[in-house]
């Protein structure tokens, strides 16, 4: 199994290579970096079965960006990260919508990320590695914190576009015309309108995306 992990600290990154190794015989790193778009060109290659990737990779602001832009590449990805207690739901929602096949957090040990790898590189169903359940894509309809009911297309519309996606590239990773994405985000708009949280600009709706517990 080819493998490329993109995490922006060394010593982790590192920490990561060998312990997945050591857990999963066969595999083969094929590219370990701190930047996404070196991933990208490796990837790009088609030498890679499966990605390793922390969201933070991406920039501050962009951690969702991030896991969208490599999960259109066409490839599986898995998100890890050190998200504070309490978030770990939202960032879980958020990169599975954006893409991403299972999310796996850094306190968890190697054994459930290792799960989630060949869970993965098996085009099975995203999963959440070791959570009682899971947030897959095309989710059931889900009234958040905000108290607003979205069907999953207006989530997914939501968390890839107020992640900094133009309407245009949310519209390729969703497999749709921009004209429809934009009207689930009008949608969206209407529904936090509604819900006396109006949602005009990007900005807004990455607020709204928040108080629904879709984005971190």
């Amino acid at each position: 199994m080819r493998l490329v992990i993109v995490d922006p600290h060394d010593m982790v990154r590192d920490g990561l290579v060998r312990s997945i190794s050591a857990a999963l015989p066969g595999a083969r790193f094929v590219h370990a970096g701190a930047s996404v778009r070196d991933a990208a060109a490796v990837i790009g290659l088609g030498r890679c079965d499966c990605v390793i990737l922390d969201p933070i990779a991406g920039g501050e602001g962009r951690e969702i960006q991030a896991v969208a832009e490599v999960a259109a590449l066409g490839v599986p990805v898995v998100a890890i990260g050190a998200v504070p207690r309490g978030q770990e739901a939202a960032m879980e929602r958020a990169c599975l919508t954006a893409g991403a096949r299972a999310f796996v957090s850094k306190r968890q040990d190697v054994r459930r990320l290792v799960i989630a790898i060949r869970t993965a590189a098996g085009q099975a169903a995203p999963v959440a590695a070791g959570r009682s359940s899971s947030h897959a894509r095309g989710a059931r309809p889900v009234a958040g914190g905000g108290g607003i009911t979205l069907s999953a297309q207006e989530q997914r519309a939501l968390v890839l576009y107020a992640s900094g996606l133009t309407l245009p590239q949310v519209a390729l990773r969703m497999h749709l015309a921009p004209s429809t994405v934009k009207q689930y985000l009008d949608r969206v708009r209407v529904k936090g309108t509604s819900a006396g949280r109006v949602a005009r600009t990007k900005t807004d709706l990455y607020h709204l995306a928040r108080v629904q517990g879709l984005m971190p």
